[in-house]
């Protein structure tokens, strides 16, 4: 049941290089590897993994809502976003935002230390809320520059082609 859509989505991220067929080895061998059905015999595995959980996707959070809030003023040109030639309004940096990336990686490294450390074990609940705000906090203070020009920047009324 959960076999199709991580083979398409490894399919898509090298296209030239991954068919569905190996994405969906890949996945196979993942789950084999990671055995999930040990997840459940541990409740101390459980704690750590959603402590980890949270604390990655805190800081992927915090940098979405700042992005798409404060950044882009909750404008976003829905043709841009399938556009993938290089000088496209999101195209960024070979498809990848330096900027979010930069202010994800510390955050979540933090939040991760936070919950995963037992020294840390008084934050470790608040881990994803530490996250998120290092995160934003990071990713504003790193797009300061261009959220006046988002502001200025009108979005495309043209019809989402399907």
């Amino acid at each position: 049941a959960n076999f199709v859509s991580p083979a398409y989505d490894l399919a898509n991220v090298w296209p030239q290089k991954i068919t569905f067929k190996v994405g969906g080895m890949i996945s196979t061998v993942a789950a084999l590897v990671v055995t999930p059905w040990n997840l459940f015999s541990n409740p101390t595995v459980v704690n750590y993994f959603l402590g980890g959980l949270g604390a990655f996707l805190g800081p992927l959070f915090g940098v979405i809502m700042v992005d798409y809030y404060l950044i882009k003023h909750g404008r976003v040109d829905v043709n841009e976003l399938f556009d993938a030639t290089p000088g496209s309004r999101y195209y960024y940096r070979k498809g990848v935002n330096p900027k979010a990336l930069w202010a994800f990686l510390p955050a979540a490294g933090v939040a991760a230390v936070l919950a995963l450390v037992k020294t840390f074990s008084d934050v470790a609940p608040y881990s994803w809320f530490i996250g998120t705000a290092m995160a934003a906090g990071l990713y504003l203070l790193l797009c300061r520059d261009e959220r006046a020009a988002a502001a200025d920047n009108s979005v495309s009324d043209k019809p989402v082609e399907v």
